[in-house]
């Protein structure tokens, strides 16, 4: 994905990745922040929590819907950015319309020279276009394992730019410009960033993953207390139809065409 290993975090999905970002940043009172009238509210909603908890300005961008240009895209965040603007967050790729934002125009050509961090919901790219985060210039990512790139639920990726170090000059009239405050070790630096935002309780580390792939693996005893079958047999023996949950069950076609993306 055009990164370094230290600046990829394995999150839970992209809105964790988003509110992991947004909540955490040293964003204040008139601050302004740019976002897109396309935006999940994965974006929307915590942005509308700092509007009213620490009184930041929203300010929505209207990008063009029909017959739109890249230029048309990049004039649209370049005419809305003002001297308070803090922070421009928009989709790669809007979950509305599917239509593909020039991301690294609008970062290289608007964000980068107004001092301005971006933070991209990618939760519709990652696994359906080619990503180089590094070539695209942008200071957060946050995307899907579970969506295009077809992996297991609560599986994402946050990718944070050289520990902040471009933020912190973009910043630089404030002391502290993020908290990892969706973090068991918030409050031990020493570890790095990377660690600091992977550690969350502990679930993002090792056993989720082992858990996660022992469910998808037919061959293990997880895998079988869930099937169809083994609940149809529980339910025999005690004579009745029990609670459980929705698991989905593919067709033969489903089945090979999952064989031939493996």
């Amino acid at each position: 994905m055009g990164a370094d290993t230290h600046e990829i975090i394995l999150t839970r999905n992209t809105t964790d990745g988003m509110c992991t970002v947004l909540e955490g940043l040293n964003l204040q009172p008139g601050d302004e922040v740019l976002y897109t009238h396309h935006e999940h509210v994965a974006g929307t909603s915590p942005l509308h929590v700092l509007q009213q908890r620490f009184g930041v300005t929203l300010t929505k961008v209207e990008i063009p819907v029909l017959d739109a240009t890249e230029q048309a895209y990049v004039d649209a965040f370049a005419n809305a950015v003002s001297p308070a603007t803090r922070l421009i967050v928009f989709s790669h790729i809007t979950y509305k319309t599917g239509v593909r934002l020039p991301a690294k125009r609008i970062c290289r050509e608007v964000a980068v020279p107004n001092g301005i961090p971006t933070l991209i919901d990618g939760a519709h790219a990652i696994g359906m276009i080619e990503l180089d985060f590094h070539d695209m210039d942008c200071d957060f990512y946050a995307g899907s394992g579970h969506k295009w790139q077809c992996g297991p639920g609560a599986t994402g990726i946050l990718y944070v730019r050289d520990n902040l170090g471009r933020l912190r000059d973009y910043w630089s009239d404030r002391a502290e410009v993020f908290w990892p405050i969706n973090s068991s070790l918030a409050e031990y630096p020493f570890f790095g960033l990377q660690l600091q935002l992977q550690y969350v309780g502990n679930d993002n580390r090792c056993q989720p993953w082992r858990a996660k792939r022992r469910l998808v693996d037919p061959s293990s005893r997880e895998a079988a207390l869930f099937s169809r079958r083994a609940l149809r047999q529980r339910e025999n023996k005690v004579g009745l139809r029990t609670r459980r949950p929705v698991i989905w069950e593919p067709s033969t076609e489903q089945q090979r065409a999952c064989e031939v993306v493996a």
